[in-house]
Order: structure tokens, then C-alpha cells, then sequence
């Protein structure tokens, strides 16, 4: 398993209309008060407000192992604590078998208040805590690694939290060493924004997997660049995105295979000769979904697909493109600039389905 092994994520996005998983795995978040669109909670950082009570989702389950040492897991979070409310420890945000019941949940892995205002990890009811001071008016990322070691009192829940200038990936704090009862099943993520508590959750990642030091401290400093980097190939000293135009050796086709060492996928085009790179912009929709049975909708075809310049130029015009296995639209075209922004319009045959959103192209 790796960085790309995660089995949920939120992440709030101009647009969306719900605080749905990205993968399409799990459901929607729901419970207490949710904001009706995502609220900007600085820095044009889009989030999802929650208040009023406790929200929650499935998600897909982990276990944590009896008497098995690695069997823990890692949750990143990008969060702005608005208001942290009015009862000291209260559990605000994580991971458990069931729904935060109180302040005192009997299992589950949380980021919680302190009794000073500010945020500490916590596990369980124990007080076993690893505290770190994170301001109320700004987006903060937190990194919280259940490390499970089962040869006797040596549990540890590890934080990284975002910062700039980081000089050690070794976790910012730690949790004394306990005993987690074995055997739990996580299963529940949960925005417990109780006690006159104000939440605003941004993104929100799970990987059933402890990941080691310096994979969490990219995730704290940088969670989207680390996560969503793209794999990439290098031929002659250069560096090639599967969406490059590749002239080398004397392999061709649109899936060549290996040339140079390296792998090539089919949406990589060779020609024999000098090894050179052209660059293409893409656009990368959001996952399409069927909403009302919140299925994700891989191999779907689109019937009609434009990328819309801002000044009303149209540089791409297509129909019926296929989604991906995670049921994205993935649009690559010599028009389109790296780094502009576009909008995709997509439509049925009548316009009964239709949606239109600003990106910016990769």
C-alpha cells in the first residue's frame, strides 16, 4: 500500500452541494447543521461549516488488530476551528467504531479541544494526548498516525502539524505510551461539533495504513501537493507526465510499452527519433455521481463535453467521453494552457443531465 491508498476523502470544492466522499466509497456526511454550500474559511480555502451537533459517514472498515503490531492507521485533516465551544475535551473530529456518544467516547481516535482552547489528539478516553496550540482564524493541517505495537504498554498516537520551514519529519508531539483494546473496528468519521463548538473541514483523508514518519510530515506541510503529485518518468534526464508527447528509441504506437526504462500508458504518444517533450494541458473533472443512490459513476459516457475559455473561445469540443475508474473526466489537449483556468461544460443528449464548472487546467 502507498500515499495513493486511501479508502476516504472529503474535500470541499466551489460548487459542491454536499460534503460527499471524493472516491464515491463512502456517502454524504450528515447530521447536526451543515452549511448549505462550502463557506471560505480563509485564504479563498473552501470548506464545510458545520455546528449544532454531531455529522457522521460510514466509511470503509479497518481493524485494528488483535495482539498485531502495524496495525494502525493515519488520518490527515485540514480543518479552521471557528468556535471551539464551551466544555473542555470535547472530542471534535476523527475516527471511530461508532459515533462520538459524548465527550468522553469509549474508543476512537480524535483531534479534540484542550481545556485551554486549542487542539490535542486524543485516543479513547485516556489521557493519552499529544497537545499542539493551533490558531482559530486560520486553516490548520493535522496529521494523526495510530502507531499500534501490541508487545505490551507501547501504543502511541503521533501529530504532525503543518509548518513551514520543518526541520525533522519525527511527529511535532506524541501521546504517552497505552494499550488500545484490541480488535476495534473503525468504521465511522465524525465531525462531533457539540458543546457550541463551530467547525469549518476542508479536507479530510483516511489511509488504513500507518505511514511512515516522513510521508506524514509531507502530508502535514503539504496535504494535496503530496497526495495528488503526479507519477512521473524520466528519459534522458528529462521529466515526462503520462500526458507528454515522447520521441524516442525506436518503439511507436500509442501504447509502446517501455522505451528508456520507462513505462508508458496509452494516453502517451511515441515516435521514433530524439527524445523531446510537448507539453499538453489537462483538465480533470470531479467525480461523476449518480446523487440519489451516491454511486460513483466509472466507464459512464458523457455525450457532450466543452472546455469554454473566459474569453468565450471553445477550445476543446468532444462527445461521448468516458470516465475514469474514478469516474473523473480527464480532457488533454494541445489547446488547452497548463495553468489557465476553463470552464467544462458537460450535457446529455436533451440537457436533462448538465453541469458546468470552473477548473484550472494541469
Amino acid at each position: 500500500m502507498g500515499i495513493q491508498d486511501y479508502t476516504y476523502r472529503l474535500k470541499a470544492q466551489s460548487g459542491d452541494t454536499a460534503p460527499h466522499d471524493e472516491l464515491g466509497i463512502s456517502g454524504v456526511l450528515t447530521g447536526g447543521t451543515i452549511s448549505s454550500s462550502p463557506v471560505d474559511a480563509g485564504g479563498g480555502v473552501m470548506a464545510w461549516q458545520v455546528s449544532g451537533g454531531q455529522a457522521s459517514v460510514a466509511i470503509p472498515a479497518h481493524v485494528v488488530g488483535n495482539a498485531t503490531a502495524g496495525s494502525g492507521f493515519t488520518f490527515a485533516v485540514r480543518m479552521r476551528v471557528s468556535n471551539y465551544g464551551n466544555v473542555d475535551f470535547t472530542k471534535l473530529i476523527g475516527f471511530g467504531p461508532d459515533p462520538i456518544s459524548s465527550a468522553t467516547a469509549s474508543n476512537g481516535v480524535h483531534i479534540g479541544r484542550t481545556s485551554s482552547g486549542s487542539l490535542r489528539a486524543s485516543v479513547t478516553n485516556q489521557a493519552n494526548t499529544g497537545t499542539t496550540s493551533a490558531s482559530t482564524s486560520a486553516i490548520v493541517t493535522l496529521v494523526a498516525r495510530l502507531r499500534i505495537d501490541y508487545s505490551g504498554n507501547n501504543d502511541i498516537l503521533d501529530l504532525w502539524v503543518g509548518t513551514t520551514g520543518r526541520v525533522s519529519d519525527l511527529p511535532d508531539t506524541s501521546s504517552s505510551p497505552f494499550t488500545l483494546s484490541a480488535g476495534i473496528t473503525f468504521d465511522t468519521f465524525v465531525v462531533n461539533a457539540a458543546n457550541s463548538a463551530v467547525l469549518q473541514v476542508a479536507e479530510v483523508v483516511h489511509w488504513p495504513e500507518q505511514l511512515n514518519d516522513a510521508t506524514c510530515a509531507d502530508l502535514a506541510d503539504d496535504l494535496d501537493g503530496t497526495i495528488d503529485v503526479p507519477v512521473d518518468g524520466t528519459a534522458l534526464g528529462v521529466t515526462l507526465t503520462a500526458t507528454s508527447l515522447l520521441s524516442a528509441g525506436s518503439a511507436a504506437g500509442a501504447d509502446a510499452g517501455t522505451a528508456l526504462g520507462i513505462t508508458l500508458t496509452a494516453a502517451s504518444l511515441l515516435i521514433p527519433g530524439t527524445a523531446i517533450v510537448v507539453d499538453f494541458g489537462t483538465i480533470t473533472s470531479d467525480p461523476f455521481r449518480n446523487w440519489t443512490e451516491v454511486g460513483l459513476l466509472a466507464g459512464e459516457i458523457i455525450p457532450n463535453v466543452l472546455v469554454i475559455g473566459f474569453d468565450r473561445s471553445v477550445p476543446v469540443s468532444l462527445a461521448n467521453q468516458e470516465t475514469n475508474e474514478e469516474g473523473r473526466l480527464v480532457i488533454t489537449d494541445e489547446s488547452i494552457v497548463t495553468g489557465e483556468d476553463y470552464m467544462l461544460a458537460t450535457f446529455d443528449e436533451d440537457g436533462t443531465n448538465r453541469g458546468l464548472k470552473r477548473y484550472t487546467a494541469t
